[in-house]
């Protein structure tokens, strides 16, 4: 299984692309899963605040992936 991960604001000063394919051989897979690999890999990246959505929508830690989906790691933002 192959899931697209795109990191915006300040977590692109901690993994070396804002895009990256990531995989996954395991049996379950869920964005708790995920993090726990991003956290071994790239530990820059624990303690960093930041949203999870999936294929453009929110979702919470127990989120199952599937193969192809979009993950993005957002910082908080505001606007004006």
């Amino acid at each position: 299984m192959q899931v697209r991960l795109l990191f915006f604001g300040n977590l692109t000063d901690a993994v070396p692309s804002s895009t990256l394919d990531w995989d996954w051989n395991g049996q379950r897979f869920a964005v708790v899963d995920l993090l726990q690999s991003l956290y071994v890999n790239y530990p820059k990246l624990k303690g960093k605040t930041f949203r999870v959505a999936v294929n453009q929508q929110f979702v919470e830690t127990n989120f199952a992936l599937t193969d192809g989906d979009e993950v993005a790691l957002m910082p908080p933002f505001s606007g004006g």
